[in-house]
Protein backbone atom coordinates (compact mmCIF):
# COMPACT_ATOMS: atom_id res chain seq x y z
CA UNK A 1 0.00 0.00 0.00
CA UNK A 2 1.66 3.32 -0.89
CA UNK A 3 1.93 5.65 1.56
CA UNK A 4 -0.48 8.88 1.24
CA UNK A 5 0.39 11.96 0.39
CA UNK A 6 1.46 14.81 3.51
CA UNK A 7 -1.34 16.79 1.82
CA UNK A 8 -3.69 14.19 1.97
CA UNK A 9 -3.00 13.50 5.74
CA UNK A 10 -3.35 17.06 6.78
CA UNK A 11 -6.95 17.29 4.91
CA UNK A 12 -7.92 14.73 6.47
CA UNK A 13 -6.59 15.36 9.90
CA UNK A 14 -8.14 19.06 9.13
CA UNK A 15 -11.69 16.91 8.65
CA UNK A 16 -11.28 15.34 11.55
CA UNK A 17 -10.97 18.30 13.80
CA UNK A 18 -13.79 20.24 12.18
CA UNK A 19 -15.95 16.89 12.92
CA UNK A 20 -14.71 16.19 16.52
CA UNK A 21 -15.38 20.03 17.62
CA UNK A 22 -19.04 19.28 17.33
CA UNK A 23 -19.15 16.46 20.08
CA UNK A 24 -19.38 19.08 22.94
CA UNK A 25 -21.85 21.26 21.14
CA UNK A 26 -24.39 18.54 20.93
CA UNK A 27 -23.52 17.28 23.99
CA UNK A 28 -24.43 20.32 25.15
CA UNK A 29 -27.49 20.81 23.23
CA UNK A 30 -29.01 17.25 24.75
CA UNK A 31 -28.31 18.15 28.08
CA UNK A 32 -30.43 21.78 27.28
CA UNK A 33 -33.26 19.61 25.46
CA UNK A 34 -33.24 17.28 28.44
CA UNK A 35 -33.99 20.06 31.14
CA UNK A 36 -30.28 20.55 32.47
CA UNK A 37 -27.74 18.41 33.67
CA UNK A 38 -28.76 15.28 35.93
CA UNK A 39 -26.55 12.63 37.48
CA UNK A 40 -25.48 9.92 35.01
CA UNK A 41 -26.68 12.30 31.89
CA UNK A 42 -23.26 11.98 30.61
CA UNK A 43 -22.62 8.27 30.92
CA UNK A 44 -26.08 8.17 29.02
CA UNK A 45 -24.74 10.47 26.37
CA UNK A 46 -21.35 8.66 26.19
CA UNK A 47 -23.43 5.13 25.76
CA UNK A 48 -25.60 6.38 23.43
CA UNK A 49 -22.78 7.74 21.23
CA UNK A 50 -20.70 4.61 21.22
CA UNK A 51 -23.72 2.00 21.50
CA UNK A 52 -24.93 3.85 17.74
CA UNK A 53 -21.51 3.98 16.62
CA UNK A 54 -20.17 0.20 17.80
CA UNK A 55 -23.99 -1.00 16.01
CA UNK A 56 -23.00 1.03 12.66
CA UNK A 57 -19.87 -1.24 12.81
CA UNK A 58 -21.33 -4.14 13.38
CA UNK A 59 -21.11 -5.45 9.69
CA UNK A 60 -17.14 -4.62 9.91
CA UNK A 61 -17.04 -7.00 12.62
CA UNK A 62 -17.20 -10.50 10.74
CA UNK A 63 -14.53 -8.90 8.73
CA UNK A 64 -12.83 -7.81 12.07
CA UNK A 65 -13.39 -11.46 13.42
CA UNK A 66 -11.72 -12.77 10.11
CA UNK A 67 -8.35 -10.86 10.51
CA UNK A 68 -8.22 -11.47 14.20
CA UNK A 69 -8.32 -15.30 13.62
CA UNK A 70 -5.04 -15.04 11.94
CA UNK A 71 -3.35 -12.72 14.36
CA UNK A 72 -5.14 -13.80 17.98
CA UNK A 73 -2.36 -11.14 19.68
CA UNK A 74 -3.68 -8.14 18.04
CA UNK A 75 -7.44 -9.02 19.48
CA UNK A 76 -6.48 -8.66 23.12
CA UNK A 77 -4.78 -5.16 21.65
CA UNK A 78 -7.56 -4.07 20.16
CA UNK A 79 -9.80 -5.34 22.56
CA UNK A 80 -7.78 -3.06 25.41
CA UNK A 81 -7.82 0.09 23.47
CA UNK A 82 -11.88 -0.50 23.26
CA UNK A 83 -11.82 -0.29 27.01
CA UNK A 84 -9.89 2.67 26.67
CA UNK A 85 -12.55 4.41 24.45
CA UNK A 86 -14.91 3.58 26.91
CA UNK A 87 -13.23 5.47 29.73
CA UNK A 88 -12.11 8.06 27.34
CA UNK A 89 -15.74 9.29 26.84
CA UNK A 90 -17.18 8.71 30.11
CA UNK A 91 -14.43 10.60 31.88
CA UNK A 92 -14.37 13.11 29.25
CA UNK A 93 -18.65 13.55 28.45
CA UNK A 94 -19.43 13.31 32.21
CA UNK A 95 -17.01 16.34 32.53
CA UNK A 96 -18.91 18.72 30.68
CA UNK A 97 -21.61 18.41 33.66
CA UNK A 98 -19.09 19.97 35.80
CA UNK A 99 -17.49 22.74 33.68
CA UNK A 100 -17.74 24.68 30.57
CA UNK A 101 -16.68 23.46 27.18
CA UNK A 102 -13.82 25.60 26.59
CA UNK A 103 -12.25 24.05 29.99
CA UNK A 104 -13.27 20.59 29.35
CA UNK A 105 -12.06 20.40 25.85
CA UNK A 106 -9.06 22.25 26.45
CA UNK A 107 -7.98 20.29 29.26
CA UNK A 108 -9.01 16.67 27.53
CA UNK A 109 -6.90 17.49 24.53
CA UNK A 110 -3.77 17.79 26.20
CA UNK A 111 -2.72 14.49 25.45
CA UNK A 112 0.38 15.57 23.78
CA UNK A 113 1.76 15.34 26.28
CA UNK A 114 0.34 12.08 27.64
CA UNK A 115 0.75 10.04 24.31
CA UNK A 116 4.41 11.60 24.39
CA UNK A 117 5.65 10.26 28.10
CA UNK A 118 3.69 7.03 27.24
CA UNK A 119 5.48 6.11 24.03
CA UNK A 120 8.76 6.92 25.89
CA UNK A 121 8.18 5.12 28.98
CA UNK A 122 6.47 2.07 27.50
CA UNK A 123 8.22 1.66 23.96
CA UNK A 124 11.30 4.04 24.27
CA UNK A 125 10.32 6.19 21.34
CA UNK A 126 11.97 9.74 21.84
CA UNK A 127 9.45 12.40 20.30
CA UNK A 128 11.10 14.97 17.95
CA UNK A 129 12.05 18.56 19.59
CA UNK A 130 9.92 20.02 16.72
CA UNK A 131 6.70 18.01 18.11
CA UNK A 132 8.22 18.34 22.11
CA UNK A 133 8.59 22.40 21.72
CA UNK A 134 5.29 22.51 19.45
CA UNK A 135 3.38 20.12 22.04
CA UNK A 136 4.51 22.28 25.31
CA UNK A 137 3.77 25.51 23.14
CA UNK A 138 0.03 24.40 22.65
CA UNK A 139 -0.61 22.81 26.00
CA UNK A 140 0.36 25.85 27.13
CA UNK A 141 -2.35 27.69 25.58
CA UNK A 142 -4.69 25.20 26.51
CA UNK A 143 -3.83 25.66 29.93
CA UNK A 144 -4.54 29.21 29.84
CA UNK A 145 -7.81 28.88 28.13
CA UNK A 146 -8.50 26.24 31.48
CA UNK A 147 -7.46 28.67 33.80
CA UNK A 148 -9.48 31.34 32.09
CA UNK A 149 -12.72 29.38 31.74
CA UNK A 150 -12.36 28.13 35.64
CA UNK A 151 -11.94 31.95 36.92
CA UNK A 152 -15.39 32.28 35.40
CA UNK A 153 -18.65 32.70 37.85
CA UNK A 154 -19.45 28.37 37.44
CA UNK A 155 -23.37 27.25 36.45
CA UNK A 156 -25.81 25.70 38.53
CA UNK A 157 -24.41 22.56 40.30
CA UNK A 158 -20.92 22.78 38.58
CA UNK A 159 -17.89 22.04 39.67
CA UNK A 160 -14.45 22.85 37.78
CA UNK A 161 -12.26 20.49 39.76
CA UNK A 162 -14.34 17.58 39.40
CA UNK A 163 -14.77 18.24 35.98
CA UNK A 164 -10.97 19.08 35.29
CA UNK A 165 -9.93 15.60 36.71
CA UNK A 166 -12.41 13.88 34.62
CA UNK A 167 -11.48 15.87 31.33
CA UNK A 168 -7.66 14.58 32.49
CA UNK A 169 -8.32 11.01 32.97
CA UNK A 170 -9.86 10.89 29.41
CA UNK A 171 -6.71 12.49 27.85
CA UNK A 172 -4.90 9.81 29.40
CA UNK A 173 -7.55 6.84 28.38
CA UNK A 174 -7.39 8.27 24.64
CA UNK A 175 -3.92 8.57 24.29
CA UNK A 176 -3.09 5.02 25.03
CA UNK A 177 -6.09 3.51 22.42
CA UNK A 178 -3.97 6.50 20.24
CA UNK A 179 -0.90 3.77 20.92
CA UNK A 180 -2.91 0.40 20.82
CA UNK A 181 -4.00 1.56 17.81
CA UNK A 182 -1.22 2.73 16.10
CA UNK A 183 0.65 -0.55 17.41
CA UNK A 184 -2.22 -3.33 15.91
CA UNK A 185 -2.48 -1.37 12.39
CA UNK A 186 1.02 -1.46 11.68
CA UNK A 187 1.16 -5.16 12.72
CA UNK A 188 -1.21 -5.70 9.65
CA UNK A 189 -4.83 -5.23 11.40
CA UNK A 190 -6.67 -2.87 8.62
CA UNK A 191 -8.41 0.42 9.75
CA UNK A 192 -11.65 -0.88 9.35
CA UNK A 193 -11.48 -4.32 11.85
CA UNK A 194 -10.00 -2.33 14.22
CA UNK A 195 -12.75 0.17 14.29
CA UNK A 196 -15.02 -2.65 14.33
CA UNK A 197 -13.52 -3.80 17.23
CA UNK A 198 -13.24 -0.77 19.60
CA UNK A 199 -16.48 0.77 19.13
CA UNK A 200 -18.61 -2.22 19.85
CA UNK A 201 -16.35 -3.12 22.74
CA UNK A 202 -16.67 0.55 24.25
CA UNK A 203 -20.48 0.68 23.47
CA UNK A 204 -20.14 -2.82 25.55
CA UNK A 205 -18.60 -1.36 27.92
CA UNK A 206 -20.84 1.73 28.47
CA UNK A 207 -23.92 -0.23 28.68
CA UNK A 208 -24.22 -0.24 32.20
CA UNK A 209 -22.91 2.74 33.05
CA UNK A 210 -26.35 4.86 33.60
CA UNK A 211 -27.87 2.41 35.07
CA UNK A 212 -25.25 2.17 37.80
CA UNK A 213 -25.49 5.93 37.63
CA UNK A 214 -28.95 5.92 38.59
CA UNK A 215 -30.20 7.48 35.14
CA UNK A 216 -33.22 6.68 32.82
CA UNK A 217 -32.17 5.32 29.52
CA UNK A 218 -35.62 6.47 28.31
CA UNK A 219 -38.17 8.93 28.20
CA UNK A 220 -36.43 11.80 27.28
CA UNK A 221 -37.05 14.13 24.47
CA UNK A 222 -36.27 13.04 20.91
CA UNK A 223 -34.05 16.30 20.03
CA UNK A 224 -31.52 14.43 23.10
CA UNK A 225 -31.77 10.93 21.29
CA UNK A 226 -31.22 12.83 17.78
CA UNK A 227 -27.92 14.34 19.68
CA UNK A 228 -27.01 10.76 20.54
CA UNK A 229 -26.95 9.73 17.06
CA UNK A 230 -25.39 12.67 15.15
CA UNK A 231 -22.39 12.31 17.85
CA UNK A 232 -22.16 8.64 16.75
CA UNK A 233 -22.01 9.75 13.00
CA UNK A 234 -20.36 13.37 13.25
CA UNK A 235 -17.57 13.43 15.21
CA UNK A 236 -17.27 9.76 16.32
CA UNK A 237 -17.69 7.98 12.97
CA UNK A 238 -15.97 11.02 11.22
CA UNK A 239 -13.73 12.81 13.35
CA UNK A 240 -12.33 9.65 15.29
CA UNK A 241 -11.81 7.51 12.31
CA UNK A 242 -9.78 10.25 10.81
CA UNK A 243 -7.05 10.22 13.54
CA UNK A 244 -7.12 6.13 13.79
CA UNK A 245 -6.28 6.70 10.34
CA UNK A 246 -3.89 8.99 10.33
CA UNK A 247 -1.87 7.35 13.45
CA UNK A 248 -1.06 4.67 10.68
CA UNK A 249 1.03 7.16 8.78
CA UNK A 250 2.53 9.88 11.10
CA UNK A 251 3.61 10.13 14.61
CA UNK A 252 0.69 9.89 16.89
CA UNK A 253 2.25 12.76 19.26
CA UNK A 254 1.35 14.98 15.85
CA UNK A 255 -2.40 13.64 15.60
CA UNK A 256 -2.68 14.72 19.52
CA UNK A 257 -1.02 17.84 18.49
CA UNK A 258 -3.67 18.92 15.60
CA UNK A 259 -6.68 17.65 18.29
CA UNK A 260 -5.84 20.85 20.53
CA UNK A 261 -7.69 22.60 17.63
CA UNK A 262 -10.68 20.83 19.18
CA UNK A 263 -11.01 23.24 21.79
CA UNK A 264 -11.11 26.58 19.40
CA UNK A 265 -13.82 25.15 17.36
CA UNK A 266 -15.56 24.26 20.21
CA UNK A 267 -15.50 27.44 22.17
CA UNK A 268 -16.23 29.53 18.94
CA UNK A 269 -19.26 27.25 18.70
CA UNK A 270 -20.25 27.52 22.13
CA UNK A 271 -20.01 31.26 22.45
CA UNK A 272 -22.65 31.53 18.55
CA UNK A 273 -24.86 28.93 20.48
CA UNK A 274 -25.13 28.98 23.93
CA UNK A 275 -23.69 32.32 24.71
CA UNK A 276 -20.34 31.03 26.42
CA UNK A 277 -18.03 33.58 25.27
CA UNK A 278 -14.54 33.08 25.80
CA UNK A 279 -12.78 36.18 27.49
CA UNK A 280 -9.33 37.76 26.36
CA UNK A 281 -7.33 35.62 28.36
CA UNK A 282 -8.65 33.08 26.64
CA UNK A 283 -8.17 34.15 23.50
CA UNK A 284 -4.52 34.25 24.35
CA UNK A 285 -4.56 30.46 24.78
CA UNK A 286 -6.19 29.81 22.04
CA UNK A 287 -3.76 31.82 19.76
CA UNK A 288 -0.85 29.89 21.83
CA UNK A 289 -2.61 26.66 20.76
CA UNK A 290 -2.38 27.66 17.37
CA UNK A 291 1.08 28.43 17.36
CA UNK A 292 1.83 25.30 19.09
CA UNK A 293 0.10 23.35 16.48
CA UNK A 294 1.86 25.54 13.78
CA UNK A 295 5.07 24.56 15.11
CA UNK A 296 4.71 20.81 15.20
CA UNK A 297 3.41 20.38 11.61
CA UNK A 298 5.16 22.35 10.07
CA UNK A 299 7.83 19.65 7.89
CA UNK A 300 7.07 16.71 10.16
CA UNK A 301 9.01 13.14 9.05
CA UNK A 302 6.65 10.94 6.88
CA UNK A 303 6.00 8.43 9.66
CA UNK A 304 6.54 7.14 13.00
CA UNK A 305 9.61 6.98 15.07
CA UNK A 306 10.24 3.24 16.20
CA UNK A 307 12.43 3.12 19.29
CA UNK A 308 16.10 1.89 19.35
Amino acid sequence: MSTPSRARILLILAVGVVAVSSGSLLYRQAELAAGGPTPGFGLLAACGRMVIAGALLVPTSARAAAELRAARPLFLMALGSGVLVALHFAAWISSLQYTTVAASTALVNTNPVWVALLAWALLGERPRPRLVVGGLVAIAGSCVVALADAGATPRAGQSPLVGDALALVGAVAISGSYLLGRAVQQRGLSLRAYLGVIYPIAGLCLLPGPWLAGADYLGHPATVYLCFALMALVPQLVGHTSFNWAVKHVDPTLVAVVLLLEPVGSAVGAAALFGEVPSAQAIVGVALLLVGVLVAVRNPAPGPREGS
